[in-house]
C-alpha cells in the first residue's frame, strides 16, 4: 500500500490541478485568416546561369558576384534589399543593397516584404555610403514574395 500511495502522490504532483477533475481544457485560439500574398513581379525571361547566393555574400564580397546574374533573398523596402526588416527600419545601409525595379502596382505591393529577387549585381546604387557600398541589383527579371522570414532559409524559385 505504501507503493500505491507513493505512486498516487507522484502522479498527482506531476499532473497538478489539470489531472484531477478540474475545468475542461479551453479550446485553442482560432488562427487569424492568412492574408494572401501579392503576386510576384515578372519582368522578362530568366537570366541564363543564375546563381542562388546569400545577401551576406553579396555584401561581404561584392567582387565575387559583380556582373553576375543572381537570385537572392531579402527584405524589400523602397528601392533597397536588406538582410532583415530591422535593417530597413533602422536604415542600416551597410546591410542593404540598392535594387532597381520599375514603379508599378506589383512592385509597390511587394514593398516592405521579404522577397526573392533575380537580377544582375553591379555598382551604382544609392546607399550614399561610398562607391564601395553602392551595390546595385539591376536588370531584375523576377521578384516574388516570401511567406515569412522563417521560410527564407530554403527558398528556391524554379523558373
Amino acid at each position: 500500500e505504501m507503493r500505491h500511495a507513493t505512486a498516487t502522490l507522484l502522479i498527482a504532483s506531476l499532473c497538478g490541478a489539470g489531472c484531477v477533475g478540474s475545468e475542461p481544457m479551453p479550446e485553442p485560439a482560432s488562427r487569424p485568416t492568412p492574408v494572401p500574398l501579392p503576386p510576384g513581379l515578372s519582368l522578362g525571361a530568366s537570366h541564363p546561369k543564375t546563381e542562388h547566393v546569400s545577401l551576406v555574400r553579396v555584401l561581404a564580397d561584392p567582387a565575387s558576384v559583380n556582373g553576375k546574374a543572381i537570385t537572392v533573398n531579402g527584405y524589400f523596402d523602397s528601392g533597397l534589399l536588406c538582410l532583415h526588416e530591422e535593417d530597413a527600419a533602422k536604415r542600416l545601409r551597410t546591410n542593404c543593397v540598392s535594387i532597381e525595379v520599375p514603379d508599378s502596382p506589383q512592385a509597390r505591393a511587394l514593398n516592405q516584404r521579404y522577397v526573392v529577387v533575380s537580377g544582375v549585381v553591379g555598382f551604382g546604387g544609392r546607399t550614399g555610403l561610398s562607391p564601395l557600398y553602392d551595390l546595385l541589383i539591376k536588370d531584375v527579371r523576377r521578384m516574388d514574395p516570401i511567406k515569412d522570414r522563417e521560410a527564407m532559409a530554403g527558398v528556391v524559385i524554379i523558373h
